[in-house]
């Protein structure tokens, strides 16, 4: 974590110093609700890996709560009218079981057999086993996540932690 931090620090500083503008009621299109249970790293490139080398956003759940639990809003992020909005959730800390960090990536049954298969009496000498695998989706305890705003004239987006693992995404248009 200590590394990422430093790794975000001159660049978000760099990234947030061009991105302060005034929010109103005409440019926030929408406010999307998701969950994360630590901290959030966002993207302005779907695309890109993880850790991100530049155009991100970072809110920790550790610095700036107020009384009600709630980060300040980030800075603007420029998304330049792309949909689908990449995030990284740091839910791994303390929680390996949260959902989103890991997923089914095999489900199937292997048949063996010691006998010739269609020869009498053959299925009964047949064992049946399940095979399933768990896919650990996270990069060092990241896992890519995703949020879509509704309108393609989104051209940045700002965000903001909350209590009970909220993640509040807003959508603005110019």
């Amino acid at each position: 974590m200590n590394s990422l931090k430093s790794k975000v620090a001159l660049p978000l500083i760099a990234v947030g110093l061009m991105m302060v503008s005034p929010v109103s009621a005409q440019t926030v299109t929408e406010t999307m609700t998701d969950r994360c249970s630590g901290d959030v790293v966002m993207t302005a490139d779907y695309n890109s890996p993880f850790p991100p080398d530049k155009g991100f956003i970072f809110q920790t759940r550790t610095n700036n709560v107020d009384a009600s639990g709630y980060t300040p809003w980030s800075n603007w992020l420029p998304v330049n009218g792309h949909v689908w909005v990449r995030w990284f959730c740091h839910s791994t800390t303390g929680n390996f079981f949260d959902p989103g960090t890991w997923s089914v990536d095999k489900v199937g049954v292997i048949t063996k057999c010691s006998c010739d298969i269609g020869s009498p009496g053959c299925a009964q000498s047949c064992k049946v086993k399940p095979q399933l695998g768990i896919d650990f989706s996270g990069s060092g305890g990241w896992t890519a996540e995703r949020s879509r705003c509704s309108k393609s004239s989104t051209h940045h987006v700002s965000m903001r932690l909350g209590p009970n693992r909220l993640l509040q995404t807003r959508c603005i248009k110019e």
